[in-house]
């Protein structure tokens, strides 16, 4: 009856259903099938959780936009760290090991 790759225990016989004899037999496969139930309870869950609260969104993008801004705040005293340090060795006017790296980059 159903035609698939797998091993046939017995006789083989395949019966090519029409349109109306197939819907039946999806139909009593889905009605009388032991794991339909969980399934079902699965789809259900899937389905509910495409619509995401609206303030669980908001809240991400709080907690990302705060992550940013002290990633960014961290980076930029960094920057300036490293040129005031470029200045003084710049004033010293002697290259340092310090101020080729920075060419270098």
């Amino acid at each position: 009856m159903f035609l698939s790759g797998r091993r046939a225990i017995g006789k083989v016989e395949s019966v090519i259903l029409d349109e109306i004899s197939l819907a039946q037999a999806h139909h009593y496969v889905l009605l009388h099938y032991e794991k339909i139930p969980d399934y079902r309870s699965y789809i259900e869950e899937r389905s509910f959780k495409r619509f995401v609260d609206c303030a669980e969104i908001m809240a991400k993008l709080k907690r990302l936009r705060k992550i940013v801004e002290d990633n960014n705040s961290k980076l930029v005293k960094m920057m300036l760290q490293h040129f005031s340090r470029l200045n003084s060795l710049q004033a010293a006017s002697k290259p340092t090991s310090l101020h080729m790296e920075f060419l270098t980059i």
